[in-house]
């Protein structure tokens, strides 16, 4: 008999005890569940399957569905609750459609104005580098021009044979006649490089001179 009641007292106080573990997991969800919010990077489907979850252990707190909206209402990401909370959504269902929609259109007209935003820093870079590129260009001219040596006899930079020092046409290279008169216009045989008149080897260009 004695055992009996020992038996009984032991499965008393085990009940107690599991009882005791129950209600201080159910006050804390309950706490979790008051405390409940949308944070971070956390997604508007991701914060609904947590609510959810947690509204099974505090039914007390959203009685109503109007209380359950309102909830899920004030937990939202303050970005999408400021365009959900003036429609004053009547069911939870309706409230957590429109808080998915509010997060997609801000996140189309994010990725609108960080593709922009992209778009103009290429735009920008590009344009440097054509001005840069410029820059070298000119650079390298000057540079090629100062490179040559100095004429005796025109004083000018450039290579090859001076046709001020031959007196030769300057189209064609021959003596006797001035570029103006020369009887072959079509054939260019001397460049002038900064009034420097020197041999060329290009065919059809004229060459300003005599």
């Amino acid at each position: 008999m004695a055992d009996v009641e020992q038996s009984e007292t032991e499965n008393t106080h085990l009940d107690r005890l599991e009882r005791l573990i129950i209600e201080s997991l159910q006050d804390a969800k309950c706490i979790e569940f008051q405390q409940l919010k949308q944070k971070g990077q956390t997604t508007v489907s991701e914060y609904e399957a947590e609510f959810t979850n947690l509204v099974e252990y505090a039914p007390h707190m959203v009685a109503t569905e109007n209380q359950k909206a309102r909830k899920f209402e004030d937990g939202l990401k303050p970005e999408i609750r400021k365009v959900v909370r003036p429609m004053r959504l009547p069911t939870y269902a309706d409230v957590v459609d429109h808080a998915l929609l509010v997060e997609q259109e801000n996140e189309e007209s994010k990725r609108f104005f960080e593709n922009r935003k992209r778009q103009k820093f290429n735009s920008g870079k590009k344009s440097g580098e054509g001005s840069f590129k410029k820059q070298n260009m000119g650079s390298d001219v000057g540079k090629s021009t100062n490179n040559l040596p100095l004429c005796a006899t025109c004083g000018k930079p450039h290579s090859g044979i001076c046709m001020r020092a031959t007196g030769g046409c300057f189209n064609c290279g021959k003596v006797g006649h001035l570029r103006k008169d020369c009887p072959n216009p079509g054939l260019a045989m001397f460049n002038v490089q900064n009034s420097g008149h020197t041999m060329g080897q290009r065919q059809g260009q004229t060459v300003p001179g005599q």
